[in-house]
């Protein structure tokens, strides 16, 4: 088994998700995505040229759709805000979820 992650990669990806880990879990996880990344590399030595290339981020143009409304249950708008706990101003207010 070849060494593809290294702790200093899952530390970083820690950090971006802000996620605390022990050095156990660190270990832990640099072992277990070692071990997935192997698992998938069988996928690597298959031979693939008779398979059409398809790139779907290289589309020539962008695809757009048109924005239509669509009308919902009569009522929904009304039973949604009501069943929620807080509001301010016409908007519904939620607890924070990302904290710096």
């Amino acid at each position: 088994m070849s060494k593809k992650i290294t702790i200093e990669d899952v530390k970083k990806t820690a950090e971006l998700a802000r996620i605390k880990l022990t050095k156990a879990e660190e270990k832990r996880f640099t072992e277990d995505i070692d071990k997935t990344l192997d698992f998938f590399a069988d996928i690597q030595e298959i031979k693939s040229n008779k398979v059409e290339r398809f790139d779907h981020y290289q589309l020539k143009e962008n695809q757009l759709r048109t924005d239509e409304v669509s009308e919902k249950e009569d009522g929904l708008k009304k039973r949604i805000k009501n069943n929620f706990p807080e509001s301010k101003e016409g908007y519904l207010k939620v607890k924070t979820v990302i904290k710096k």
